[in-house]
């Protein structure tokens, strides 16, 4: 059908019908619409089969079916696109890589990126990390694809005591716009304490700020997602009176 239309419009622009730069916006319409119906068909099937929708098991029966280009793209605040992709590289075979795309709102060209920087940029752990073990584990027994790289990233994600700050940052907010407890007061709690020439004495809230990614570190571009375990019990526990699985993402 996608073939037809695009023969049709080729047809309509050499006889004057239709002006050549119609046909780019026929192309992208068809293209999309085939896509759409696809992925319809794709989840229908999975369905069928008893995947639930939004599970594990229904991403594993999208990507069996139709490959990892099955699941769609995740998009950021810049409207930058991240999937999983066949990667071909100096190795005997190609590999499955986390990808970003280099323009807003399209998918190709595109740069290796990693399942950390993927979570850092949407700012949570799902649904990439969800994403990577359903593709891990489709291509669990393949031959002719490399997942050795993507794998490690998913046991280093899993397994490091750096996670995000996000739900920190939020529960630091909460208290603070609730009156509860103000940025100094924490920053006290947490035994980081500075003192003016007059002897007053009140909370590091830089230190605060930047733990908790409101403040950037020294050097960088920008506030970092990132807090190590350690920092996120000390602030969550002394400073906020909460339990840290109170914050966890």
């Amino acid at each position: 059908m996608q073939t037809r239309w695009l023969i049709l419009a080729g047809i309509l622009v050499l006889s004057g019908c239709v002006a050549p730069q119609k046909l780019q916006k026929v192309r992208t319409d068809i293209s999309t619409y085939s896509e759409q119906r696809h992925q319809r068909a794709t989840v229908e099937r999975c369905a069928d089969a008893g995947a639930m929708p939004g599970t594990t098991a229904e991403l594993e029966c999208r990507m069996g079916l139709g490959g990892t280009a099955s699941q769609p793209p995740l998009l950021d605040t810049d409207g930058h696109l991240y999937s999983i992709r066949e990667v071909a590289n100096d190795e005997s075979f190609p590999t499955l890589r986390w990808t970003r795309s280099c323009q807003p709102g399209q998918q190709e060209p595109f740069d290796h990126v990693t399942l950390r920087d993927v979570i850092a940029r949407l700012s949570d752990y799902e649904p990439a990390r969800t994403i990577t073990s359903a593709a891990l584990a489709v291509h669990h027994d393949s031959r002719r694809l490399s997942t050795h790289r993507l794998r490690g990233e998913l046991e280093r994600v899993s397994t490091s005591p750096i996670v995000l700050n996000r739900g920190l940052r939020e529960a630091v907010q909460r208290k603070v716009t609730r009156g509860d407890l103000s940025m100094s007061q924490i920053a006290m709690r947490c035994g980081r304490i500075k003192q003016d020439r007059r002897g007053n004495r009140s909370g590091e809230t830089s230190w605060l700020a930047r733990r908790i990614g409101q403040l950037r570190e020294g050097g960088k571009a920008g506030p970092s997602p990132w807090v190590h375990t350690d920092v996120l019990a000390l602030i969550v526990r002394d400073g906020l009176g909460a339990s840290p699985r109170e914050v966890e993402l």
